[in-house]
């Protein structure tokens, strides 16, 4: 008799007759008694008993398990509904199809299992969560920025680690534990509130196992962060299994874990220094790490040695590497280290025919700038890189400008002028020398800065820096700086304040609105006038509190265009506008500015404009107010 003749038969008997024959055809490894019995059992015109396929699943063939595939969710659910039955049979299958079906999903409805009566159960559902965590594992890796998902410790995969660790004791799967450590830093919660937090004696002793055989960067990033703990047992775990690490391998992970931590956890590798072995793994494979990489642990290990010998040794082994900036940020490292101990390596080299080391090597001389500076910059006036050449001709001009510096105080005024006529002709680098003097934080250098331009006739060359220093806070300084430009001829000094008013830069026209405010001249005010409608909050907050002030001995009709300009500003949509007003206006002398203020705060959103405008309520008007 055929299949089909024998299930013409089998349809002619009552429902509960045929249910017998149709679980013994499901059972029988041939795939057309299967199919026939399959599509009877889920026929819901039929038998509808698609429970009995769910018992069956052990045994149904891979052409039956296609079919019943284009039904998974149906089939899903009710083998969710048979994880609890009495019958073993019944939950080995329902176990089985669920993870053989059940996408990530429902993986975390298998982790139950691992505990169930029946060995048979347990070895299916071990099997498949090893396979479904293993599978999460790998994507979390590849997934860029996961450990910062907040979604992922609630995804499935998570909460399925989670139980599997937390039943650790009645499964002792060691597996789980070597998921977890291949997680890597992103399941640190995992580590400290479950591994290390729980009371199981069993997991506790399976991760430092783990984290010692595993070859993979999990590895290293749990045990860094472990040894950079705050909690005194995480760190000894973590630095015992640190001591207990070596190899190639390990040593590069541990280097891209370097790398990879974040600016806190960096602070606390430089705290604990001397006890984080990072040194011992690192230095071995310097040759092997990537030069990204190399440069970031450059950065980390320069800041956690434990003493000047030991980050000098580090930095000079960081020489070996074979790319040129990662040498070069260990030569600007060894600059920087205190004394001259790392002088020696720093001179050969400069010898090196890498322009980019040599620069190094010339920038490191000069950070740790022994007596001979000038005398061992002088061979790289002569070098072939432009950027080497500048280097070594700044350096070695220098001393002779700081010597001149030291003195100048005790020469005449025509000593001093022919020293400084003299220096130029040797010096090519004297006027950036003067502006950066000009810049400097101590005022009488400053101030001597300005006289040498004075002795040179420089003030045209150095318009900029002069104008910054138009409103320096020392009243020497400034006096000598508005001297200067007199002393180019009144015309010719207008003329640098003029033009700076139309420079593209918003300080340097804000600062010539300044200058000419404190000349204190009404004559310039048709020069300040259209600076009320600059697009700049500073230049136009300049401009208006400049007029008032020059119209305070008097009425003008600009005053009124400079108060309307300030309301205006006062409720501008930018902040920043508002901010520029509300300073404006404590730096002048005008009726009824206290109520346009206290207007203006009954309506004002933003704290910093609050704040400006409390400061600014009732103060008295100055010119020696800084601009915003």
């Amino acid at each position: 008799m055929s299949v089909t003749e024998t299930f013409a038969y089998l349809d002619r008997l009552s429902g509960e007759q045929q249910l017998p024959f149709l679980r013994a055809a499901l059972a029988e490894p041939h795939a057309e008694l299967q199919l026939a019995a399959y599509e009877r059992l889920v026929d819901p015109a039929g038998r509808n008993r698609p429970d009995l396929v769910v018992d069956g699943f052990a045994d149904l063939l891979p052409a039956t398990r296609v079919q019943l595939a284009r039904r998974a969710t149906d089939f899903v659910q009710l083998a969710h509904s048979k994880l609890y039955s009495n019958n073993e049979s019944s939950r080995h299958s329902s176990y089985q199809l669920l993870a053989e079906l059940a996408g990530e999903d429902v993986v975390e409805r298998l982790a139950p299992g691992l505990v169930d009566a029946s060995q048979r159960v347990r070895a299916v559902v071990l099997q498949a969560l090893i396979l479904h965590l293993r599978a999460f594992s790998e994507r979390c890796r590849r997934t860029p920025g996961a450990s910062a998902d907040a979604a992922l410790r609630q995804s499935p995969g998570w909460l399925a680690l989670e139980d599997v660790l937390r039943r650790f004791c009645a499964h002792r799967q060691t597996a789980f534990v070597e998921i977890l450590v291949d997680l890597g830093s992103v399941a640190m919660p995992l580590v400290i509130d479950v591994a290390l937090g729980g009371r199981d004696p069993h997991l506790q002793q399976a991760l430092p196992a783990a984290l010692i055989a595993a070859s993979g960067p999990g590895a290293a990033e749990i045990t860094l962060r472990l040894a950079l703990s705050p909690n005194a047992e995480q760190r000894a775990l973590g630095l015992r299994v640190l001591r207990k690490r070596s190899g190639p391998e390990f040593g590069l992970a541990f280097a891209a874990a370097l790398a990879g931590l974040c600016p806190e956890r960096a602070a606390d590798l430089a705290k604990m220094a001397t006890d984080v072995p990072w040194h011992e793994l690192v230095l071995p494979v310097i040759a092997r790490i990537t030069p990204d990489i190399a440069v970031c642990v450059l950065e980390r290990c320069a800041a956690a040695a434990r003493n000047a010998a030991v980050r000098i040794a580090v930095l000079e082994a960081f020489l070996a590497h074979p790319d040129a900036t990662a040498c070069s940020v260990a030569l600007r490292h060894l600059g920087s280290t205190s004394g001259t101990d790392s002088l020696g390596t720093v001179i050969r080299a400069l010898s090196d025919p890498s322009p980019q080391m040599q620069l190094a090597a010339a920038l490191a001389v000069v950070e740790l700038n022994p007596a001979n500076k000038a005398a061992l910059l002088t061979p790289l006036l002569g070098a072939a890189s432009a950027e080497v050449r500048q280097v070594a001709m700044r350096e070695v001009s220098k001393v002779s400008f700081a010597r001149y510096l030291e003195r100048f105080d005790q020469l005449d005024a025509p000593k001093q002028q022919a020293a400084a006529r003299t220096l130029a002709k040797v010096d090519p680098l004297l006027l950036e020398r003067l502006a950066d003097e000009i810049a400097s934080l101590d005022a009488c250098r400053r101030l001597k800065a300005i006289r040498i331009i004075e002795f040179l006739g420089a003030a045209r060359d150095l318009r900029e820096p002069l104008l910054e220093v138009l409103h320096d806070p020392d009243p020497r300084v400034r006096a000598t700086a508005i001297r200067i430009v007199e002393y180019s001829g009144s015309l010719e000094g207008m003329r640098i304040l003029i033009d700076a008013l139309c420079d593209p830069d918003r300080r340097v026209r804000a600062n010539a609105i300044e200058a000419l405010e404190q000349l204190g001249n009404q004559e310039f005010v048709p020069l300040l006038t259209p600076f009320l409608e600059d697009p700049d909050n500073r230049v136009r907050a300049n401009a208006a509190k400049a007029l008032l002030n020059l119209g305070a001995q008097a009425p003008h009709p600009f005053v009124d265009d400079a108060r309307r300009v300030l309301c205006a500003m006062l409720h501008h949509d930018e902040e920043a506008m508002r901010m520029s007003a509300a300073w404006a206006l404590g730096c002048v002398e005008l009726a009824g500015a206290d109520e346009l203020i206290e207007a203006r705060m009954a309506i004002e959103g933003s704290r910093r404009v609050l704040g400006r405008l409390r400061r600014a309520l009732g103060t008295a008007a100055t010119t020696q107010c800084r601009a915003v």
